[in-house]
């Protein structure tokens, strides 16, 4: 028993260097063989090697790669496999609502992203909204969304093709202290495809432009006079076209 925990701590010692070690050279192709690639990490990364001697990089962002043979020089990114985002889209500020939101990256290429809109800050909104008496004196509104996104990597980010769910509820108030005032209360759910590009940098900072459209269903949209309470009118079901531009701004870990 005395020799049991020396003699475990030698072995990990042995084992581990062999398990995950520092790559200084590999093969264009599959790290093995005499032509050999200098390859010049930003952080090198310990990495594991099967049986076939075939490598990975799995925590690596960004590699440049120099053959000297060739004298070629390039540089490739690599995706992580779960990484973690945050990030805000002000371009809704000027559509439906500026966004803030998480996105999360599994298996390199499955993007789950959650985020909340703020609608009652967006410039179009007040005008969607336009009733006989105007635009509505008083507007609150907000909508959460959970959707799920295929990235195809490139050397600078990739390409991303998705769908997304989005359920809101806004409440409006009309003829503000006027005899008439009135209250509106509406929900929406929203199925969306998500399209566009998302660029990402070494710095973890990545920016994504693109766009989404689908249809909006308003669900339930009533009033009543804010003098009485008691007396709701219920509109009918309505589907209407939704959409937005996007422009995020975001780091990821």
């Amino acid at each position: 028993m005395n020799n049991f925990f020396p003699a475990i701590i030698a072995l990990l010692c042995i084992v581990y260097p062999l398990h995950a070690q520092e790559i200084a050279f590999a093969n264009e192709k599959n790290g093995t063989g005499s032509n050999r690639s200098e390859l010049d990490f930003v952080s090198i990364q310990r990495t594991s090697f099967s049986p076939s001697g075939i490598y990975s990089v799995p925590d690596e962002e960004v590699f440049h790669k120099q053959d000297y043979e060739s004298g070629r020089a390039e540089n490739k990114f690599l995706t992580k496999p779960f990484k973690i985002g945050l990030y805000a889209e002000p371009l809704g500020f000027l559509q439906f609502g500026p966004k803030i939101g998480v996105e999360m990256t599994i298996i390199s290429r499955i993007v789950i992203d959650h985020h909340v809109r703020f609608s009652s800050e967006g410039l179009i909104m007040p005008l969607v909204l336009e009733e006989e008496e105007g635009k509505p004196d008083d507007l609150e509104g907000m909508a959460f969304c959970i959707g799920f996104k295929y990235l195809n990597p490139s050397q600078i980010g990739g390409f991303y093709i998705g769908i997304l769910g989005e359920i809101g509820k806004t409440r409006t108030l009309f003829d503000k202290d006027g005899e008439e005032e009135w209250r509106g209360e509406a929900l929406q759910l929203g199925s969306y495809v998500s399209l566009g590009y998302k660029f990402e940098f070494p710095s973890g900072i990545f920016i994504r432009t693109g766009g989404q459209l689908g249809i909006v269903s308003i669900f339930v949209n009533e009033w009543y006079y804010t003098s009485d309470t008691t007396t709701v009118f219920e509109e009918d079901p309505l589907i209407i076209p939704g959409g937005m531009l996007e422009v995020c701004l975001g780091i990821q870990f």
